[in-house]
């Protein structure tokens, strides 16, 4: 792995409350429930949101309910 050197001062920066790392179901959902608390929220990604690992997923999501 090879370090580059970056000058941060000529990157944009933005402010925000809370920073959520993954664009995936898990991260989109964490980061929506965050604004419906009123926080400024931002969510990191390492491309686009089209190529998270939910969207490879086989068989669709699963989720543990309780017994009625």
């Amino acid at each position: 792995m090879e370090l580059i050197s970056v000058k941060t001062e000529l990157l944009p920066s933005k402010y925000c409350d809370a920073v959520v790392i993954g664009s995936g179901a898990a991260g989109l959902y964490c980061a929506l429930r965050l604004k419906q608390v009123g926080l400024d929220v931002c969510v990191l990604t390492k491309s686009t949101s089209d190529t998270c690992s939910t969207n490879f997923a086989q068989g669709g999501v699963a989720v543990a309910l309780p017994e009625k």
